[in-house]
């Protein structure tokens, strides 16, 4: 089923170290990333409205982060969106008011800028061809 599996340093090691099975540490570890997406999720119902989610999938479409780089990421997000809108006027066209946005990114924690991440990429690969839908963008946003 799956062909190449690249997995981080610290689990690799853990999983050589052999003192579990290999499938329950990366089921464990998984859970745990699972859950606190779910937890970071129900705190971020309602933050994003339906028009800005449906941005964010745009700006981000295929752009790649460095986890190296984690603790930037509410800037990386807030600055993307900020060139896009310098350059594109992407948010303009859709209504969208792109200082708050902007302002809502730089405030995320370094957690809800994680989520937001796998929300945009969770659209992207769940979605038709063409783009996210609405109804789609509503519930992994949790836009209400």
């Amino acid at each position: 089923m799956f062909k190449d599996i690249r997995l981080p340093e610290p689990l690799r090691k853990r999983i050589d170290a052999g003192v579990r099975d290999a499938s329950a540490i990366v089921q464990d570890d998984l859970e745990r990333y699972y859950s606190l997406l779910d937890l970071v999720g129900e705190e971020m119902t309602g933050h994003f409205s339906i028009e800005e989610a449906s941005h964010l999938c745009d700006v981000f479409r295929s752009t790649a982060m460095d986890t190296k780089r984690l603790a930037s990421w509410p800037s990386f997000l807030a600055w993307d969106v900020e060139d896009v809108e310098k350059y594109e006027k992407l948010g303009a066209g859709a209504g969208i008011e792109t200082e708050r946005l902007i302002d809502k990114l730089e405030r995320l924690t370094v957690v809800q800028a994680i989520w937001v991440w796998h929300s945009i990429r969770l659209c992207w690969e769940t979605a038709p061809q063409g783009g996210p839908r609405d109804d789609d963008l509503k519930i992994i946003f949790r836009t209400g």
